[in-house]
């Protein structure tokens, strides 16, 4: 239940917040204004910047494009090998990923700067994964064994 609830907020929080951050500074300045249109209101401003972005779709899309493949290949292939878990499961979301871009964008994905972004994002994605659900222990605390 722990890992549904974190990749839904992952998707559907945390995502549509990083589309919408180069606009930070307008909201915190107050200054509600997108393209050549001035709001009055926060709530009609956030919800014209999320409609530019296509929300709800492309948070769908992460959810079931590329974090549910990537909790199947986890539970299934990588949750017998404890050895390098993390780095391994980095490396199945970056594929995952990359596999995408490829059926979107084509060879030029393949440049070097595309290349590093899309190794960051996934070190950053898995990390906040292992650390929220994947670490059983990780909010269990330390356990004594009589």
């Amino acid at each position: 239940m722990r890992k549904i609830t974190i990749n839904t907020v992952l998707a559907f929080v945390v995502l549509p917040i990083t589309f919408i951050f180069p606009d930070f500074g307008y909201i915190m300045r107050g200054q509600y204004i997108l393209y050549d249109a001035r709001y009055n209101n926060v709530e009609i401003y956030l919800s014209k910047l999320l409609h530019e972005t296509g929300y709800p779709l492309p948070s769908l899309f992460i959810l079931i494009g590329i974090l549910f493949p990537l909790e199947i290949v986890k539970r299934f292939l990588l949750s017998k090998k404890k050895n390098y878990f993390f780095l391994k499961s980095t490396c199945s979301l970056f594929l995952i990923i990359l596999f995408w871009l490829l059926m979107w964008l084509g060879p030029k994905v393949l440049l070097v700067l595309p290349l590093l972004t899309n190794i960051g994002l996934s070190i950053v994605i898995n990390g906040v994964l292992y650390v929220l659900s994947d670490r059983t222990k990780a909010f269990s605390g330390p356990t004594s064994n009589p």
